[in-house]
């Protein structure tokens, strides 16, 4: 008698019993889903953003490279290994081209006797950021870049008679403005001897910063190039003694500063800068 009311009190039961089960199970599983659901919205929230927000970082550390390359007879000087120091140059600016970083946007022009007024723009390109797994785009399209230049340099020679600096810095401070948002770097590759009739300093004796700068002044041929990095290599000394070099590094050394450069390296080596972020 025991066993059957028991049985008929779990019967009469079962009912509710189900009911708060199927509903306890319905807003579980409601909970789960929501949840799961969420993670997954979340996440492809995260991933946008980090696709939108990515390349603007990247914009944003993306280098803008100008490479003034010295083309007048200066230059054509050899040193004790016979080699000019123009093809020293060229040589280093190809080293320089083959460590580009990604996204770079690159520019080399001739400093020559009319830098300015017919500015020579030996090469313009710009290296891809969207390289493959191993990096093999990157590296075929920087590739072909020294090829480029390579076979443009076989056809250059330093036979312009004189070394017009300035223009050059003025045309390198017009491309810089024309790229906002990067990380601007200059690397001339001279002897940094003007020779115009606006600043004439290959043939001081004795280079004077003061009456430069006021040359330089009243000339107009200051550039705007505040925040850009300056890296002056293959400063030869050909010809001229200790203190001609280091009176003529003096004055560049207040130049930048005047126009806002950054001056990184003033050399008379040739080692590449480091160019990444």
């Amino acid at each position: 008698m025991v066993s059957k009311l028991e049985e008929l009190k779990r019967l009469e039961n079962a009912a509710a019993v189900f009911q708060n089960e199927f509903w306890r199970d319905f807003y579980r599983s409601l909970s789960d889903g929501l949840t799961r659901r969420s993670l997954v919205k979340l996440s492809t929230v995260v991933f946008c953003v980090a696709l939108v927000v990515a390349p603007r970082a990247d914009a944003a550390d993306r280098l803008n490279l100008v490479i003034a390359l010295h083309l007048t007879q200066s230059v054509a000087v050899k040193g004790t290994d016979q080699k000019q120091e123009f093809q020293k140059n060229v040589d280093a600016v190809t080293r320089l081209l083959a460590n580009a970083p990604a996204g770079a946007r690159i520019t080399v022009l001739g400093i020559t006797d009319r830098s300015f007024s017919q500015p020579s723009i030996l090469l313009a390109a710009e290296l891809s950021d969207d390289a493959s797994y191993f990096g093999e785009r990157f590296q075929a399209a920087r590739s072909r870049l020294v090829i480029v230049f390579r076979k443009r340099a076989s056809s250059l020679a330093p036979i312009a008679p004189k070394t017009d600096i300035l223009g050059a810095l003025l045309t390198a401070s017009q491309l810089f403005q024309a790229s906002s948002g990067c990380k601007h770097v200059l690397v001339v590759f001279s002897d940094m001897r003007s020779d115009t009739p606006a600043l004439d300093l290959e043939h001081a004796r004795f280079v004077s910063t003061s009456f430069a700068m006021k040359q330089a002044e009243k000339e107009r041929l200051l550039p705007d190039l505040h925040g850009v990095e300056v890296y002056a290599l293959g400063v030869d000394g050909a010809g001229k003694d200790m203190r001609y070099w280091q009176a003529l590094r003096d004055f560049w050394a207040v130049y930048f500063k005047r126009t806002g450069a950054i001056l990184k390296t003033y050399s008379v080596l040739r080692d590449p800068p480091d160019l990444g972020p």
